[in-house]
């Protein structure tokens, strides 16, 4: 897209989106390359946003945003696709004659409805359009002329174009993509003077490339001036040595690679449980957190866990699953809103009103619901828990927090002894509490006790040793990790351009270093420019291919082959280079090249599907999503599910009042405890590791759309017996680092930046982790004592840069 045609078309977008377009100029690219796509006029453009707007009950007076403006081209692109296959069905519907007499008149006639077609499609206009050469068949495809423009980028991994065929009588009419019309004037967009040329089919030029205004999409993902930059940070006074892959020769590795569970257990077949499978799979969750939590606080026989809904006159501990409480259908006024009358069991002025899980399931009554997952958001007053049919007969009760309610995270932890604080509760989480339900109503907390943390991963001294030191390994460097997270292609273009950068620089000797890093050691240099290395193990995780693409239905290669060409050519050039390196994909249940849709979900089906060969599996590891595994000594853990958006959308932060007259000292001591609440991030990654599950979430929200979680399977979404050293959860959610209980948790963002939310502002990354050595002396003394359990203590030896691209 030249500079003139944007420049032109900016004072007619305005006059009709308002001056503020002016203001957002990736939403300004974006409305310029729908009216360039579409042969759209900036009217025609507004006059389809009102009716998008009016379809969606969106305010009447809401201007149209980014996210906006890319739903709004999937509407217009469908309407597209769905005119060119109308119209071309319309075209062959009929017999086609036998050669006769009339056989001028069937091509006459034909040509009419090419004519139609094309007028239909903005192909041509009646004043001044060019007919279709004589020469063509009444079937051939009508193709542009496509002018040389600067958007071509000469790239040696661009999309290659299918070679187009002379079309005959008899020729199978082309996809609907092959009618999509390109305009490259502003001559076109203004619909003046439009003429159509058309090409005979011997001289017809190749199919076009599915990108067409890929620049300006790349130009809205990152700006190369922040290129490489360190967002996120933690132990940056590891100093970056260059170590990597390309130490060692030959086929000899710095770095093993083994998996926690058999992959096998992946493939189930959903969608064919038994009745009741969901029920009894979530009530033996309860059961087991029970007894795991029973033995952490070391209860004696002598205290029993009670039924929270039967009344009592005692404190008692009771186990279950915090739910949101649901509102009947009585509670809905006329005319679609909702009212809700005061609940007569609360002392606070919140409004609601809650059911036990005898109204849900058993009463006749029809539930009405605030959101299309079923369920109303959480609130203070709508809390409910659930106790398993063994401790409470699968009843729902409400509860409330009393004042001074303490908080414990572990049987060590003193809590938050009665301090005003703050607590983070979702649907689906399992929580022990101690209390007593007066009344038989209502169940009031004066203690939350959550799930004690997992062990920390250890190994025995002489391994460690054998990893970190051994002439044949790392020999004292540090383990060189890369992770990247999908999207590898921006929404404009399947040309993959972030993707292709990020491993033109592995390839260059490993990502630059920020200069801002001068008093780091110096990596490998090419052409002056110091560099981390080319990593031992590289994580890429899904989408590499997502089924909501913008630009795949109309794209004339299929998704194997540009996944063979893309993704697949790249690591088996980078595998060639560099024999010893590791490369771990995991899918994402959007991708389009893995049948299998619900969460949790198998890796790829094989290397030969992909385009790898027999000989790439030793250094390409397919792995299922979510996956534990193990590099040397450390643990791994990542899942592609954006849990962390999901449980932000979900939770619920309470704040508890303080008791009365609570003594200062203790006022004091809590207020460590209580300042780890307040980092979100910190406390959502606290819940992964204290459900022990990559996906804590029940049910999953339906406003993302996005996890079909398979309940019945929801063991493979467990955590093993140790915690792991680093936890990466790709999320939508600005990028970060943090260190939770000793737990390494990133977050590297996105190879293509969201349109929206917090990470939009900080654009595309990836994360670089560097995990150096443990002391010498210290492992040989280890060494020396036979210790059998040396912790890893990765959280203290990793390096981890969140890096923009």
């Amino acid at each position: 897209m030249s500079t003139d045609t944007e420049s032109q078309l900016a004072p007619l977008l305005a006059e009709h989106f308002g001056p503020e377009i002016h203001d957002d100029p990736a939403l300004l690219a974006e409305s310029t390359s729908l009216c360039l796509r579409y042969n759209l006029t900036p009217e025609a453009l507004y006059y389809k946003w009102s009716a998008h707007a009016f379809n969606n009950k969106l305010p009447t007076d809401q201007r149209m945003t980014l996210d906006h403006a890319r739903q709004l081209r999937n509407t217009i692109a469908a309407e597209h696709n769905h005119a060119a296959v109308a119209a071309n069905a319309a075209i062959h519907a009929s017999t086609p004659l036998k050669p006769s007499a009339h056989g001028n008149l069937h091509i006459a006639s034909a040509r009419q409805g090419n004519a139609a077609l094309n007028q239909i499609l903005g192909l041509g206009s009646k004043a001044g359009g060019a007919a279709a050469s004589p020469s063509a068949g009444p079937h051939a495809t009508p193709f542009r002329r496509q002018p040389p423009t600067h958007a071509a980028v000469d790239s040696p991994f661009k999309t290659p174009s299918r070679p187009a065929h002379a079309s005959s009588m008899d020729a199978t009419p082309t996809s609907a993509s092959a009618y999509r019309t390109q305009s490259t004037t502003v001559n076109d967009i203004a619909m003046a003077n439009a003429s159509t040329e058309f090409d005979s089919p011997s001289h017809r030029p190749p199919y076009p490339s599915t990108s067409r205004n890929t620049n300006v999409a790349a130009a809205s993902s990152s700006s190369s001036s922040s290129t490489y930059r360190i967002l996120e940070s933690i132990n940056r006074e590891h100093a970056l040595d260059g170590s990597g892959c390309h130490l060692v020769a030959g086929t000899k590795r710095r770095a093993d690679l083994a998996v926690a569970t058999d992959p096998r257990a992946w493939n189930y077949r959903y969608m064919f449980e038994k009745k009741g499978e969901r029920s009894q799979v979530l009530d033996d969750r309860i059961d087991q957190f029970a007894s795991l939590m029973r033995e952490a606080y070391r209860f004696d026989d002598e205290v029993e866990l009670g039924d929270p809904s039967m009344p009592s006159q005692e404190p008692i501990y009771v186990v279950g699953r915090i739910c949101p409480g649901m509102l009947p259908a009585s509670a809905t006024a006329a005319g679609g809103s909702r009212s809700r009358p005061k609940q007569t069991t609360t002392t606070t002025t919140t409004t609601t009103t809650t059911t036990t899980a005898s109204d849900v399931n058993g009463g006749e009554e029809e539930l009405a619901f605030d959101d299309p997952s079923g369920l109303p958001k959480m609130a203070e007053t709508g809390i409910v828990l659930e106790a398993s049919r063994m401790m409470g007969s699968g009843n729902r009760v409400p509860i409330f927090m009393q004042k001074g309610c303490r908080v414990r995270y572990g049987p060590e932890d003193p809590g938050t002894m009665g301090s005003a604080t703050t607590v983070g509760l979702f649907p689906g989480q399992i929580v022990m509490l101690k209390g007593m339900n007066g009344g038989g109503e209502r169940f009031g907390v004066e203690e939350i006790l959550m799930p004690p943390r997992l062990a920390h991963p250890a190994a025995p001294a002489d391994e460690l040793q054998q990893n970190q030191y051994d002439a044949r390994k790392l020999d004292g460097k540090a383990l060189n990790v890369v992770t990247a997270s999908g999207p590898f292609t921006n929404d404009g273009d399947l040309e993959f351009r972030p993707w292709h950068r990020a491993m033109d620089a592995i390839e260059a000797g490993g990502l630059p270093i920020d200069e801002i890093d001068g008093d780091d050691e110096s990596g490998m240099a090419d052409g002056g420019r110091r560099r981390r290395g080319v990593p031992d193990v590289l994580i890429l995780l899904g989408p590499f291919l997502s089924t909501s693409h913008p630009e795949l239905p109309f794209s004339e290669r299929l998704p194997e082959e540009l996944f063979r060409d893309h993704i697949a050519s790249r690591i088996q050039g980078l595998t060639s280079r560099y024999p010893a390196l590791l490369v771990v994909l995991m899918p994402s249940t959007l991708d389009i090249l893995n049948t299998h849709a619900a969460y949790p979900q198998p890796g790829f089906g094989s290397h030969e599907g992909l385009g790898f060969s027999a000989a790439d599996k030793r250094q390409v590891k397919l792995l299922p999503n979510p996956s534990v595994f193990y590099v040397n000594e450390l643990v791994f853990a990542a899942t592609t599910a954006d849990v962390l958006r999901d449980l932000k959308s979900e939770e619920l932060v309470c704040r508890i009042e303080a008791s009365p007259n609570l003594p200062t000292p203790a006022v004091a001591a809590a207020a460590a405890a209580a300042s780890a609440s307040k980092d979100a991030m910190t406390r959502l990654s606290r819940h992964l590791l204290n459900q022990r599950s990559f996906y804590p979430l029940f049910p999953a929200p339906l406003s993302t759309g996005v996890v079909a979680l398979d309940v019945s399977h929801s063991e493979l979404l467990q955590f093993p017996a140790a915690s792991p050293d680093v936890l990466i959860l790709p999320s939508s959610v600005k990028q970060f680092v943090r260190v939770v209980d000793s737990t390494v948790v990133v977050n590297p963002g996105r190879m293509v930046a969201p349109s929206t939310g917090a990470a939009a502002s900080s654009g595309a990354s990836l994360a670089s982790l560097h995990v150096s050595a443990m002391e010498r002396g210290e492992l040989e003394r280890r060494v020396e004592e036979q210790d059998i359990a040396v912790e890893h203590r990765a959280y203290e030896r990793t390096r981890v840069d969140v890096v923009s691209l």
